[in-house]
């Protein structure tokens, strides 16, 4: 019996790479002969695009979703605001007298004001007070007492004055009235809006 030679190791080996080769010549030519746009998102399998496969600067911040981007550094400081009309005004009598006008000078502006007067009459008695400015706004109240007591009154408004002036608490004389305890004090505002109800 004949017997047929046994091919070498490097015959083998020498197969196996023309093999390879054939193959790879023949893959990259497929992949070649694709038309543009034949692989789409469909063709694609989960996980097919990695990190190591993305270009690097070729993303946009709309490629990814709310909350995956880490936020950029605070911005500088933005200009500091104009100072909000906030000042408040006030002035006060802790003593008593028989008249009372305690006068809180005040610049331009609009204002939300209010005042509080004691009165204390030896008889059963009342007596009349106004707060009024320079400007416009005004309130009135009558303030009683009985005999050998104190009783208060409180007054609050919304006064405008083009110019600078003043509101004043005027309380007027009255038999056996003694006026204390007085204070006006006012808030600046940015504007004042009247309601007229019918």
């Amino acid at each position: 019996m004949t017997r047929l030679p046994r091919p070498s190791l490097g015959a083998a080996a020498l197969t196996v790479a023309l093999l390879a080769l054939v193959l790879s010549l023949g893959g990259a030519s497929y992949a070649a002969s694709l038309a543009k746009g034949v692989v789409g998102t469909a063709q694609l399998k989960k996980g097919a695009v990695t990190s190591a496969k993305v270009k690097d600067g070729s993303l946009t911040k709309a490629d990814f979703a709310p909350g995956q981007l880490p936020a950029g550094p605070a911005g500088p400081a933005g200009a500091k605001g104009d100072r909000g009309p906030s000042d408040a005004y006030g002035t006060r009598m802790d003593g008593f007298s028989t008249d009372l006008d305690l006068t809180l000078p005040l610049p331009a502006g609009s204002y939300f004001v209010s005042a509080r007067v004691g009165l204390f009459s030896a008889s059963v008695n009342s007596g009349n007070c106004n707060l009024v400015s320079t400007g416009t706004g005004a309130d009135m109240a009558y303030v009683a007492t009985p005999g050998g007591k104190e009783g208060s009154g409180h007054f609050q408004g919304l006064y405008v004055l083009p110019a600078a002036g003043s509101v004043s608490l005027q309380c007027a004389d009255g038999s056996g009235l003694s006026w204390g305890r007085a204070r006006v004090e006012a808030i600046a505002v940015g504007a004042t809006h009247v309601f007229v109800q019918p």
